[in-house]
């Protein structure tokens, strides 16, 4: 994650100084004490009470911090695509958003989706009658949409998938709708290549199939959610201005033993995300070995055009 600000007072730089080098101790593991009933790999750190905003309605407050200034009520590609708030969990980002789309002025359009069950094995004539339309309505699995989906226009979504690619519809991109239609939703890309393009956006079948249940489920929904709020592992690689984290609970660091390794460009063969036999030239700035699987060995490197890739390698013997 990248935070730009160019408005930042003389006078604040020593409190951004500060603040750079308590993140950096926390991300390095030199920060905290060790949790009595996971010494290993928990950690509980102190946040600093100058991080923190005052009262007790610290989520409000929040939520102030970062959308306030009119930014809820007149609404802009620019102001919407600078901020956000991350948290660590999905179920965390889900009250959030809701929270802020409640207030949020205009009108909600809430779409219902279309569950399927197949069974797994032999079909009887009473299959369908043990899982009822309530039942399945309730079903949430990981990577799948809700059953309710609730919108309005200017709210700004996620793509929960990759479906064009060469029309910047992938996978975290970020629009903006502008039209909410019976079967069709109308939005525009403020995230990423493709700032500016109106997409349409339809239902499309998301699919569960697992051994512990009797069935596989099928689900068709918009591959979108709101995004006033998002998991702090998604918002990898994003551009923003303002941020807000919010942390309802103790969650767990995990520590691991890290030594420098300044090296010069080194040749990395046989990368997974590329063909077999690709060569790309890498700076290796980290390495460490987690304290459980002592059998991995993380990389954190940067290549020639500054961008950082964390890559993971495992001892063949």
């Amino acid at each position: 994650m990248r935070l730009l600000n160019d408005e930042i007072p003389y006078t604040s730089d020593f409190f951004v100084s500060a603040f750079a080098s308590w993140f950096l101790k926390v991300g390095d593991g030199d920060l905290g004490y060790p949790d009595v009933s996971n010494t290993m790999d928990a950690r509980w750190i102190d946040i600093p009470s100058s991080l923190i905003p005052p009262g007790e309605a610290t989520l409000q407050n929040l939520i102030h911090f970062l959308y306030g200034d009119g930014i809820l009520t007149t609404p802009s590609a620019t102001g919407l695509s600078a901020r956000e708030i991350v948290c660590p969990k999905n179920k965390t980002t889900h009250h959030i958003n809701d929270l802020i789309l409640n207030i949020t002025p205009g009108n909600m359009t809430t779409y219902k989706s279309v569950n399927l069950i197949e069974p797994n094995g032999t079909q009887t004539l009473e299959f369908e009658s043990f899982y009822p339309t309530e039942y399945l309505n309730q079903l949430n699995f990981p990577s799948i949409p809700s059953h309710l989906l609730s919108l309005k226009v200017n709210t700004p979504v996620m793509l929960t998938r990759n479906l064009n690619q060469r029309e910047g519809l992938c996978n975290g991109t970020h629009p903006m709708v502008s039209k909410l239609l019976p079967l069709l939703t109308e939005a525009t890309i403020i995230t990423r290549t493709s700032i500016g393009r109106r997409v349409y956006l339809s239902r499309i079948k998301f699919t569960h199939k697992t051994t512990d249940l009797p069935f596989t489920f099928m689900r068709k929904q918009y591959p979108i959610k709101s995004c006033y709020a998002m998991t702090i592992n998604k918002s990898q690689g994003q551009s923003l201005k303002k941020i807000g984290c919010y942390v309802h609970y103790p969650f767990q660091n995990i520590s691991y033993n890290s030594k420098e390794m300044i090296e010069e460009f080194t040749t990395i063969v046989e990368l997974g995300y590329r063909a077999p036999g690709t060569k790309l030239e890498l700076h290796i700035v980290r390495a460490w070995t987690p304290r459980v699987r002592t059998y991995e060995t993380w990389f954190l490197a940067i290549d020639k055009h500054g961008d950082a890739i964390q890559i993971l390698g495992q001892n063949k013997d």
